[in-house]
């Protein structure tokens, strides 16, 4: 079955590990948003192209799909947008094909990718929001993109996904131990999700063939490295335990 929980959970943990990356990769400077060159830019150096997804605004707490803005956009930057409303179309998903609806009301302005992170999970922000971050996150998952990132203008939130990122893979996690971080840190935002299942989704992403006892432990295993998981019936997390051994 297909839904925004679902597909969620089934790239949280991954899209996660890519914001972190770009963070690593750029510095996190100020962003320039280039509509014109279709460019997203942090400092010198690091120009990508960009996909619109969509818009929050501060003022109506609205969440509104790059595919409905009423501004006249380039159409080569509406085709991540587009593939998602297919998306919905195809399996039902409301969220992606009602071109504008009610979200959570976003956090202040943090002025920088590291900042807006971090905001995910500030302390006042209700269970389980529905956001601009989560839109992104499930967006750059579906759609392959090497990063989000949500543009914070002031009255909004542009969010864009980055659909190629050279230099990227070399921050993004590999041994058992940072992909144990990345998923601490999964767990850690307001975002409902069956985290038996995201961790499943998480590993096999990252090339990692799974095993189970037939009870509650999972264990994900790459060559003679391993990453193990317990979960209670509920399928939340009680253990995480990764492989300690130094790689060779």
């Amino acid at each position: 079955m297909f839904s925004l929980s679902s597909l969620y959970t089934q790239h949280a943990a991954r899209s996660l590990e890519k914001l972190l990356a770009l963070q690593a990769l750029t510095g996190d400077p100020d962003f320039d948003f280039n509509l014109g060159a279709g460019t997203l830019s942090f400092g010198a150096g690091f120009t990508y192209p960009m996909q619109i997804l969509g818009t929050v605004s501060r003022q109506s707490s609205t969440w509104q799909w790059a595919w409905a803005s009423p501004q006249a956009l380039p159409a080569a930057l509406l085709l991540a947008s587009e593939q998602l409303q297919e998306l919905g179309a195809a399996r039902g998903i409301e969220e992606f094909t009602s071109p504008r609806f009610a979200i959570t009301p976003p956090p202040a302005p943090a002025g920088s990718l590291l900042g807006l992170h971090q905001q995910l999970g500030f302390a006042g922000r209700p269970a389980a929001p529905l956001d601009g971050h989560l839109l992104a996150m499930v967006g750059a998952g579906v759609c392959g993109a090497d990063a989000y990132y949500g543009a914070d203008y002031g009255p909004g939130i542009a969010y864009v996904l980055l659909p190629s990122v050279p230099g990227a893979a070399a921050h993004w996690a590999q041994e058992p131990g940072q992909l144990a971080e990345v998923f601490r840190r999964v767990l850690a935002l307001p975002y409902a999700l069956d985290a038996r299942a995201a961790f499943s989704a998480y590993l096999t992403q990252k090339g990692y063939a799974l095993e189970t006892d037939g009870g509650l432990r999972l264990r994900g295993v790459k060559g003679e490295r391993w990453l193990a998981a317990r979960f209670d019936d509920a399928g939340q997390l009680t253990e995480l335990e990764p492989d300690q051994e130094e790689p060779t």
